[in-house]
Order: structure tokens, then sequence, then C-alpha cells
């Protein structure tokens, strides 16, 4: 944990690290992403959010969504708070809304209030859990209200360290059955997909960061959410950061697996077969070798039609 420090570069030793996996270098003073990290074959996860080089690109981004008015909010029941808000079921323009507000001063180890802010307001992907509108520079976020939600692991302990664990709701989740695992992993990359196609690293890809949710039609979806570590980065000089999140995909592919053999049981079926041959190209300790989130996409997609 290296952030909210006053960091400007990261010394090439750093690339002794070999079984580092996890980084956190948001809100220093890189100028630039660290290009040692290209070098470490085990890291799958970095937050480098709200450093100049990330506020910069974030300047420069267009905004897509609608600065919301607080006047037409109407705030209802606490439905999450974390150390950084609450979240509230509320209503907008007679549309049933999630609306999270940040706490004053608002700051965490994978970013900023107004960074995630910014990310929300240019992003937006049917399988992404992003915003509809923007509260202020730094004040909240309205985002779609999804009904029967929840996330589709808990977050790692003292003891797994990086690895998920099972989710804390009980009942066996649909994107985890045999049947539906390779469909429900497509839309994960589907989004992952278009977040690095236009050069945003998600930073904490986790199954604890994937919502299963019904639509309002009845029917079941799989989101990415939570982009508090996300930031920008530039393709021609960093691509490789793509595949660092390939690598975390790996083991997110891994656990839906060995999440779907809890809930349903020890099956030997396809699906879950499949998973792991898919995971496996994902966790190639060569990166050069790791296919991108647009392969990965397109490969479960086919898996999961055929």
């Amino acid at each position: 944990m290296l952030s909210h420090n006053k960091i400007t570069h990261l010394p090439d030793r750093f690339s002794d690290l070999e079984n580092l996996e996890m980084l956190r270098i948001a809100n220093n003073r890189l100028d630039a992403l660290p290009p040692v990290l290209s070098s470490l074959q085990k890291l799958a996860w970095i937050a480098a959010s709200g450093n100049p080089f990330t506020d910069k690109l974030l300047e420069n981004l267009p905004k897509r969504k609608p600065n919301i008015p607080e006047s037409e909010l109407e705030l209802g029941e606490e439905v999450g708070r974390g150390s950084g808000g609450v979240t509230y079921r509320s209503k907008w323009m007679s549309e049933d809304v999630a609306v999270k507000i940040w706490n004053d001063g608002g700051m965490f180890s994978d970013g900023s209030p107004e960074a995630e802010i910014r990310s929300h307001s240019f992003l937006s992907h049917p399988n992404l859990a992003s915003a509809m509108g923007t509260i202020g520079e730094s004040k909240g976020l309205v985002l779609r209200w999804l009904t029967d939600v929840h996330q589709l692991g808990a977050p790692p302990s003292l003891q797994s360290v990086v690895q998920d664990l099972p989710p804390k709701e009980g009942g066996k989740f649909v994107s985890f059955s045999p049947d539906k695992i390779l469909s429900a992993a497509s839309k994960l990359a589907e989004a992952l997909s278009y977040m690095h196609s236009l050069g945003f690293a998600h930073g904490d890809i986790y199954l604890h960061n994937s919502l299963e949710a019904s639509t309002a039609s009845g029917k079941v979806e799989t989101y990415v959410s939570d982009l508090g570590a996300a930031f920008p980065y530039d393709r021609s000089t960093c691509s490789w950061l793509e595949k660092t999140e390939v690598l975390a995909f790996g083991h997110l592919l891994n656990d839906m697996a060995r999440f779907s053999v809890i809930q349903y049981g020890p099956v030997d079926h396809e699906g879950i077969e499949s998973i792991k041959l898919v995971a496996g190209k994902s966790q190639h300790l060569d990166a050069d070798q790791r296919p991108s989130f647009a392969s990965l996409a397109a490969e479960l997609g086919k898996l999961a039609r055929a």
C-alpha cells in the first residue's frame, strides 16, 4: 500500500518484487505509470488514480452524463455504507435510482470522489454499473436501481490475502449455474473490453466488484461494478496494462468455477471445465501470451452459445 504519499517514480529494483500481485499507488505525484511494473509477471491489480498523469487524462475527457441538481432527488432509505460515503434508495424524475453521497473531504486508498465521478461521467456500457448522472464535481452519483442485487463474491480476508471468498448471501446465484456461467463471464469480459478500448483500467477486478441483478423484464444480468479504482491510461505507451488486468480476470474466472462447485455441487460440467481452460490462458506467466479482453469476450460468448 503506497497510496497517499509523494511518490514521483518507482526505482528499477522494483522489478525484484517478482511475487507482487497487488499495488496501490493512488494519490501520489506520478507523471506516468511506472514502466517497471510491466516486468512483474504476477502483478494483477494496480490502482493509480489521483496522480498527475491520470488527472490530466480525466480533465481532457468529455462529460457524457448530466449533472443532476440535488433538488431533483428524493433521498430514501439508506441501503449501503462504506468508508467513503453512503448509498440511498431514491427517486429521480419518478424513477427509482440509487444515490451515492460521499463524505466531506472523502478520500480512499484507490482514488478520490472527483476521479470516480469523472470516470462515471464518461463510461457507459450495458454490463457496467455506471452512473446515470453526477451530483456536482465531488458530491455524488445517481445510478440505476438494480433489483435483487448481490455481489458475486466476498472480499478477501487476511487469510485468503488476494483471493475472494464465497458470497456472503445464501442461495444459488444464476451466474454460477453451470449452464449460465459462460454467459455471465462473457458479459463481464465485454464490459472490461469496452473500458480498455477507451484506455481505462478498472483497477480492482474481483467477483466482489461484480454484481448479479434482475432487469425490469425479470432477466438476470451480470455487471462490472465499483469504479473507485478505475483510471485512464495512454494505450500507446502502456498497452501492457490490459494484459495485467487480464491476469486479474483469470483469477476471477477461477473463482467463478470454484463458487459454482460450492453452490451446485462437485459436478463435472462442460461449462465449468471451459471456464477453467479460459482462466488458464488468462493466467499465463508470459503476459504476451495472455488474450485481450476482446478475445476473451468473443471466446466466452462463443462457448456460451455452443
